[in-house]
């Protein structure tokens, strides 16, 4: 939404772009998920330094991935 419209507009200021929200445009509070590699393309695309990127990084951990396996009762889980 407005962060794209953003980074397109930083990028080419001839540019002419609609953001549609059914309600206000607000900021608000919230965590941003995000991966390295979609942080290292905005780098790459002159969006953003690579020590901006650095800066807006508060929290970081090594990916991780929890599975169930198949099991009558279900309880039973495994990690890969």
């Amino acid at each position: 939404g407005i962060f794209t419209a953003t980074a397109l507009l930083s990028r080419n200021r001839s540019l002419k772009i609609a953001v549609l929200e059914r309600g206000p445009l607000k900021g608000r509070d919230q965590d941003w998920n995000i991966a390295r590699s979609e942080l290292d393309a905005l780098v790459k695309l002159g969006i953003m330094t690579k020590e901006q990127v650095e800066d807006c990084i508060e929290l970081e951990f090594n990916p991780m991935r929890v599975g169930f396996k198949k099991s009558p009762k279900g309880d039973e889980f495994s990690t890969p």
